[in-house]
Formats: structure tokens, sequence, C-alpha cells
């Protein structure tokens, strides 16, 4: 009798898992922001995009850069003037070959600040 064996390889690959962020209070127009979507857990590769209510976020028309960094594994959303059109609901989704992991958090922006 002769013994047979096999060996496998069982590869386990995660979906993405975003950190939570906020933007900080008591934002007014023409102050600076930046919120850093961090995803914490989860095989590469992975893309990240920013939606803002829902809608891909549009850099040129809301004058907003988006910076990715770490092979995806971070990006960064910096607001040099805010304006009430900065106002909503904005979402990190982080996607890989098995999922998409997410977290979003609302911008208030206040009127002018006054010193």
């Amino acid at each position: 009798m002769t013994a047979v064996s096999r060996s496998f390889r069982i590869i386990i690959r995660t979906k993405p898992k975003v950190s939570k962020f906020a933007f900080q209070d008591n934002l007014h127009e023409g102050m600076r922001t930046a919120v850093t979507c961090i995803v914490v857990a989860g095989d590469g590769p992975l893309t990240t995009r920013w939606l803002k209510d829902g809608i891909p976020l549009d850099e040129k028309a809301l004058d907003v850069t988006v910076i990715p960094a770490e092979e995806g594994f971070v990006s960064t959303i910096t607001i040099k003037s805010l304006g009430h059109r900065h106002n909503g609901n904005y979402s990190c989704l982080a996607t890989n070959d098995v999922g998409t992991g997410s977290f979003s958090a609302i911008l208030i922006v206040k009127g002018n600040y006054l010193t």
C-alpha cells in the first residue's frame, strides 16, 4: 500500500476596514480643514475613493485636494477655504477583490468667523 499525501495552501483574504474619522467642530467659512481616511485592515491591492452626499467627490468643483498615500491605505481630503458648498456627508470607500469597507462623517460649515 502506497501512502498518498497532499498539501494545500489556503489564502484567506479580507475586505478593507476603514477607521473612524471626523471633521472638527465649529468650522466657519474661510477656515481650512483636512480629514484622513485610514484603512486599518484588509488585503491589498486597495483602491480608495471619496464620496460627498453619495456622489463621487468632484475635486475641481469643490476646490478640494485628495492626497492618496501608502498604496491606497491612506487618503486625505484637504479644503483650503471652507464655504457652505462643502457642507455634506463625506464617505471614504476602500475596495479590494474581496469587498468594500467605508466610513462617513458630516461636515458642517458655519457662517463667517468673527474674531
